[in-house]
């Protein structure tokens, strides 16, 4: 356990040195060169959560889409939900469709379909989600009739 401790804060010491000194070559470089340089950390090895926040504070928010959709992580895409869903609303929804759509084919279990039917939901607080959610619903009710226990989650959940 100490060993891990060990490891985790020297993670957390080297991001906020590599942060630090992003920060500091930032304020050194004219706008066309830190263009430069940005490519060039972004291109280089980074681990995945340094990568996405230097994203957002970059405010490259479809770069940071396209990465999370390149990982197809849905549990990153919760993470930066909130700052994605302001400038890329339609986009969020539309990788949060495919993901019930996929999943739907893979579950097999009640917990697994309450967890499915908690991204339809998040769907209806999207521009057009409603209706779309409404339309994975109904899909289900025919494609998956068989499956009660999905049946009865989507009914609770109001679909």
């Amino acid at each position: 356990l100490y060993r891990h401790i060990r490891t985790f804060e020297k993670i957390v010491k080297n991001y906020f040195v590599i942060y630090f000194n992003i920060v500091k070559l930032k304020k050194l470089c004219s706008e066309t060169e830190w263009e430069e340089q940005r490519e060039k950390f972004l291109q280089g090895k980074t681990s995945y959560w340094i990568r996405y926040e230097f994203l957002v504070e970059e405010e490259l928010f479809e770069r940071l889409l396209q990465e999370i959709q390149k990982n197809q992580s849905v549990h990153v895409l919760d993470q930066y939900e909130k700052v994605l869903k302001k400038h890329l609303p339609n986009e969020v929804r539309d990788m949060y469709v495919q993901y019930v759509k996929k999943e739907s084919t893979r579950t097999s279990d009640r917990k697994s379909y309450k967890y499915l039917i908690s991204y339809l939901k998040k769907i209806t607080k999207y521009p057009d989600g409603k209706k779309i959610a409404r339309d994975i619903a109904e899909c289900w009710k025919q494609d998956y009739k068989r499956r009660p226990a999905m049946m009865d989650e989507l009914r609770k959940a109001g679909f």
